[in-house]
Formats: C-alpha cells, structure tokens, sequence
C-alpha cells in the first residue's frame, strides 16, 4: 500500500477518511512552503526513478515471462 512506498521525507500520510488528519497536513504543508517544496521534488524524483511508464513496463514484462516459464 502507500505506506510502502512513501517513505520520510516524501510526503505525508495521513489516516484514511479523516478530514482532520488532512486538515493539519495540510496545515504543516502551508506553514513550511520550503519543507512541502522538498517533499514534492523527493516525491517527484523516487516516482520517475521506480513508477516511470518504461520500468512498470518492464516489470510487468519480467513477470509476464516468469508467470509463462511456471505454466
């Protein structure tokens, strides 16, 4: 789930369903614009560098064959 692959420093979780929880995120986003800036281009760089379209692909492929080579 998202836990796994948000990791310190990329952004923030908050408890699913819960205005409040989002409401102080957001609250701590807009109190330091320069630590939100940080999350987001952390954030941006770890979904490029492991969800790019190119390596999903790739792993869809890996298992492709992985799943074929049991059948």
């Amino acid at each position: 789930g998202v836990p796994s692959i948000v990791s310190h420093g990329e952004g923030l979780l908050v408890e699913p369903a819960s205005s409040t929880a989002i409401y102080k995120a957001i609250g701590l986003l807009m109190q330091n614009k320069t630590n939100a800036q940080l999350m987001g281009s952390n954030g941006k760089r770890k979904a490029v560098k492991e969800y790019s379209a190119t390596i999903m692909i790739d792993k869809l492929d890996e298992l492709y064959k992985e799943l074929m080579a049991v059948s």
